[in-house]
């Protein structure tokens, strides 16, 4: 049964996020996680990349949405068997046929042909399947809403299979509960195709009851998410969260460094390793965005570290650091190693959860 504060949590677009790569990331036997998608044979293809849609779907789209830009779903899960390719989106509030929202979702309905045309499967058959994930109160608004989109879509062109879940306490912990809507309609028939390959239920977190579900995120900030009073952390405090994990990493690099010398810090480098290996399958324009926060919180907090401070120059997506001393290498790993500010909550946190194997 789910409370009040799981409600929260669990329309918190980061939380969605994270829940999703949790389940096609496996992370060892000792996690608390389990990985359904991965162990039904899902690999993380995509985060928030845009599809090309092609010539011909681009009037298409025009013509359903009024723009002929592509979709770009929350996760593409490339199957590795004869499986539907996967173009999950993550919602945490319910839209009407008419909204903004409405537009995203009909172009990741109409997208099947030219998807199967540019990606297709291991084989070279195959299908999409659309899966909308959000909060068990908007389960009937969604399967109304997507229903009447995919009968807009339908008479012209073939659309995804769509189906719905919803992330819910079950047995054992938290996980994904397939959508069986109680009439016949578009979204009950994308309800039994992926619970025949998934099971109607997919448990992600393994915890008790009362628990906080949730374990060391992946993506600990993402700065196209709009945050406000129902997410669970601030922007400040997940911005805060990433830049903690980049300054370790680059901590790593600097602490045996030869001194003096310089010292080249690579910020795409440094992402990898604070995504536990997520960044590369990133939106492009989004990994741009934390590079470059990253490179500038460090330029900041190292030529701040001491005076004299060490020379510091950005060339590209690398931090140029020359050390002359080794009184400033220990006042720079000093400046990093400082919490930035994050509650002390988060740190316990997060520190407990790095025991755990993950992925290379």
């Amino acid at each position: 049964m789910s409370t009040d504060r799981d409600e929260r949590l669990f329309g918190d677009p980061l939380f969605q996020l994270n829940l999703v790569l949790w389940a096609l990331q496996p992370l060892g036997d000792d996690a608390p996680t389990h990985a359904p998608l991965a162990k039904a044979g899902y690999a993380a293809h995509s985060l928030a990349r845009p599809l090309s849609p092609g010539p011909k779907l681009q009037e298409t789209l025009r013509q359903l949405t009024g723009s002929p830009h592509g979709p770009a779903p929350d996760v593409i899960a490339e199957p590795m068997t004869e499986l539907p390719w996967l173009l999950i989106e993550c919602k945490r509030t319910g839209f009407s046929p008419a909204s903004s929202t409405a537009r995203q979702a009909v172009k990741i309905i109409a997208i099947r042909e030219p998807f199967l045309e540019a990606y297709g499967t291991p084989t070279g058959h195959g299908d999409v399947a659309a899966l909308f994930l959000t909060r068990d109160l908007l389960l009937d608004e969604f399967a109304q809403t997507l229903s009447e989109l995919m009968d807009s879509v339908t008479p012209i062109t073939q659309p995804c299979t769509v189906a719905i879940a919803a992330i819910k306490r079950m047995t054992g912990g938290v996980g994904i509960c397939l959508f069986e809507p109680t009439s016949t309609c578009h979204v009950s028939m994308g309800f039994q195709k992926l619970s025949e390959l998934l099971g109607p239920e997919c448990l992600v977190l393994v915890c008790e009851p009362d628990d906080d579900p949730r374990v060391f995120y992946f993506i600990p900030y993402d700065p196209s998410i709009e945050y406000d009073s129902t997410t669970v952390s601030s922007r400040e405090e997940a911005k805060q969260d990433l830049l903690l994990r980049a300054a370790t990493a680059a901590i790593t690099l600097i602490g045996p460094a030869r001194v003096p010398g310089r010292i080249a810090i690579n910020t795409e480098d440094l992402l990898v390793k604070a995504t536990l290996n997520m960044s590369p399958f990133w939106n492009a324009a989004e990994v741009k965005k934390l590079c470059d926060l990253v490179g500038q919180y460090l330029q900041r907090a190292i030529s701040g570290s001491i005076s004299p401070p060490p020379a510091v120059e950005k060339n590209g997506s690398q931090i140029l650091v020359t050390l002359r001393t080794e009184k400033q290498r220990d006042a720079v790993l000093d400046v990093l190693s400082q919490p930035l500010g994050i509650p002390l909550t988060i740190l316990e946190t997060a520190a407990a959860q790095t025991e755990f194997t993950f992925p290379d």
